[in-house]
């Protein structure tokens, strides 16, 4: 059941978890709750790449009493979540990495444990209309307990940024405008709002915080990335994390200005969003697997992963992570990247990845193939040559 409005919620959702992000509209929505006396389990998801915040970062939490839950998910966004879209290749309508896609099927399961856990019958989140997250945040609820109601207090509000701002400055917490909306995990930074809400207007220089323009580096940077079972699992050779991974390449790649992107982005509606993005270590992992795939994968593997990459990232990006369909898709995919195994070399230089080499026991290259692999192919191809010879004759 969804609740989309603030009076039914006060009536039908008296203990709720909320999803807090310290932002206008989560912020807001504390502050009602408090004051109209809804049991709210605030919790707030980190998910890097900054440091974790403590309580003492939200004194507005405090000066509410309420007890914030501060769950610290990196590791598990990147374990359970990117690896899996790592291995499926996603890039949405085949022009950007996805960001909050990876995340919010987390959070929402998180906060299905939460509930659980406190006994609340409903999940509070404050995404507007026009944004993904909201179905993403359904959806997932809705897959793993279809009991917990999902409350949407602005799906149909009519209250403005300025309105939710000056309630708050009259309750005594100022809130500083902020011109820009910005959604960022270790995976990409997505940036939207104020004068970006105008696809025609130049993106601003200032914007960005991963990417540097102005201090662009001009002498290339040569490094290797080593994959197993389609995941990075090092770098030059030294084993890592993947959240260790991630930092290294988006802090490097960032120099470069690698992995900036602007687009519209497809929604539930006809219209679309605009959103200006950061994501140099999925643009820089993204291309080094796909050339180490095109190296080891057969030209019908390559075909068939390609559909199947785009239909798993449609599904991801309407928020059906756990629907079965988009689960059977990631058992074929764990499949298939079985034998995506080797190192690339990645020379990175004025904003773009340039891959300089791949060594793979698996690569289909008659050059670099060993002389086993060499044979098995000669003979599959002439004896699909001389069957098909046969077949013309008859």
């Amino acid at each position: 059941m969804i609740i989309d409005n603030l009076d039914q919620l006060k009536k039908l959702a008296p203990k709720c978890v909320m999803l807090f992000s310290g932002g206008l509209d989560s912020s807001y929505f504390l502050l009602w709750a408090t004051q109209n006396n809804i049991d709210v389990v605030p919790v707030y998801t980190h998910l890097g790449p900054a440091k974790c915040p403590t309580i003492d970062d939200f004194p507005m939490v405090i000066a509410l009493g309420q007890q914030l839950i501060i769950d610290d998910m990196t590791e598990r966004l990147a374990t359970d979540f990117i690896t899996q879209g790592i291995k499926a290749t996603t890039y949405y309508q085949e022009l950007f990495p996805v960001c909050s896609t990876f995340s919010r099927p987390l959070i929402a399961k998180r906060a299905i444990e939460i509930a659980h856990e406190h006994g609340a019958t409903c999940v509070v989140h404050s995404a507007g209309f026009h944004q993904n997250s909201g179905a993403r945040f359904n959806n997932s609820v809705n897959y793993l307990d279809a009991s917990i109601m999902i409350g949407t207090p602005f799906l149909k509000s009519d209250l403005s940024r300025e309105e939710k701002m000056e309630y708050l400055n009259q309750h005594g917490f100022k809130k500083k405008s902020q011109i820009y909306s910005i959604d960022e995990n270790i995976w990409g930074r997505v940036i939207e709002n104020g004068e970006l809400d105008d696809f025609s207007f130049p993106v601003p220089e200032h914007v960005f915080g991963w990417t540097n323009h102005a201090a662009l580096q001009t002498t290339p940077h040569d490094c290797t990335l080593t994959f197993e079972e389609g995941i990075p699992v090092a770098y030059n050779g030294e084993r890592k994390t993947l959240v260790q991974l991630l930092a290294i390449l988006n802090e490097i790649g960032g120099k470069y200005n690698i992995g900036r992107y602007n687009n519209l982005e497809d929604t539930s509606l006809v219209l679309k969003n605009h959103e200006v993005r950061e994501a140099p270590a999925a643009e820089i992992l993204h291309i080094a697997k796909k050339t180490l795939e095109q190296s080891i994968f057969t030209k019908p593997e390559i075909q068939v992963k390609k559909y199947l990459d785009n239909q798993w990232i449609d599904l991801a990006v309407a928020g059906f992570w756990f629907s079965p369909l988009k689960l059977s898709i990631d058992a074929f995919m764990n499949s298939l990247n079985k034998k995506i195994n080797g190192e690339v070399h990645v020379r990175l230089y004025q904003g773009r990845p340039f891959i300089s080499g791949v060594k793979s026991e698996s690569v289909l290259d008659f050059h670099g193939a060993s002389e086993t692999a060499k044979e098995q192919i000669h003979n599959i191809s002439y004896k699909e040559l001389f069957e098909v010879t046969q077949s013309m004759l008859k």
